[in-house]
């Protein structure tokens, strides 16, 4: 497909694509790129360090000194395994001052999906006065640890809820060795945020066993959302209960209500 054949989104999104490898390639110092792939990707090259493939095949190694090709290539592998992405990428440039927050092509692709529908005016019907208190601050962080979540959170059978937590708890500290992770992390209703990350992103995690469950979840995380905006709802869709249609009913829900992200794992209980 030409140029002239892409969409307006398509072509934002190229744009940024190539402004952002450009900026790792070019003006990135080799302390700023480890730091970048230190904090996305929660390592950096080293050397003797070997890169392979989803199929254990070796593409590369690293020899000293590393140079700023061996980082881009470190970068590239990642991306390629879809752990970090542009979004994420831009996200934390534009926190660390290299790419400007209002770029023409991180604006239209933050602010249209990918059939160039504007979605600006989408909670025009907001008349209470506190989609401020309501906003989400969605950062590289936050995406990263969704992305961890879609791609490689695979719990077992789990008993209950409390045993969920522990294997999320476990498996967030080691996708993420810097960073604080807390379990039922009181709130100042008395009530407890299920999983809390460097005291900023909350997890709340339900495995439901019925519809009335999922309603009441929505209830919890929009007062929860008050003391935590940046939440994620991490829902175990237990196939015994046949819950499918139920769970991506509310799934969409919170996202349209409550501008949550949620993320569904399907799973059994034991016990």
């Amino acid at each position: 497909m030409g140029w002239f054949g892409k969409s307006d989104y398509e072509k934002h999104e190229e744009k940024l694509s190539d402004k952002l490898n450009e900026i790792l390639e070019q003006e990135l110092e080799i302390s700023e790129l480890r730091k970048l792939c230190n904090d996305l990707i929660g390592s950096y090259p080293k050397n003797g360090q070997v890169l392979r493939d989803e199929d254990g095949e070796e593409i590369l190694e690293f020899v000293e000194p590393i140079s700023r090709g061996d980082y881009a290539d470190f970068y590239s592998h990642y991306e390629e395994l879809e752990e970090v992405n542009d979004l994420m990428l831009a996200k934390y440039l534009i926190k660390h001052e290299f790419l400007e927050e209002d770029d023409e092509d991180y604006g239209f692709i933050t602010t249209h999906d990918e059939d160039g529908k504007d979605d600006e005016d989408e909670e025009e019907g907001d008349v209470d006065g506190d989609s401020e208190s309501k906003s989400k601050d969605s950062d590289y962080m936050m995406d990263s640890i969704i992305l961890q979540l879609e791609r490689s959170f695979e719990p077992e059978k789990v008993y209950d809820e409390k045993e969920l937590q522990n294997l999320l708890r476990s498996f967030l500290q080691q996708a993420f060795p810097k960073a604080t992770v807390e379990r039922e992390v009181v709130l100042k209703n008395k009530d407890s945020i299920d999983v809390l990350v460097d005291g900023k992103y909350a997890i709340e995690v339900k495995i439901p066993n019925s519809r009335t469950e999922l309603r009441n979840l929505s209830a919890q995380l929009e007062e929860y959302q008050e003391e935590y905006p940046n939440i994620i709802a991490l829902i175990l869709n237990n196939e015994e209960k046949e819950l499918t249609e139920d769970i991506q009913y509310y799934v969409d829900r919170f996202k349209a209500k409550l501008d949550i992200e949620s993320v569904v794992k399907l799973g059994k209980k034991r016990g």
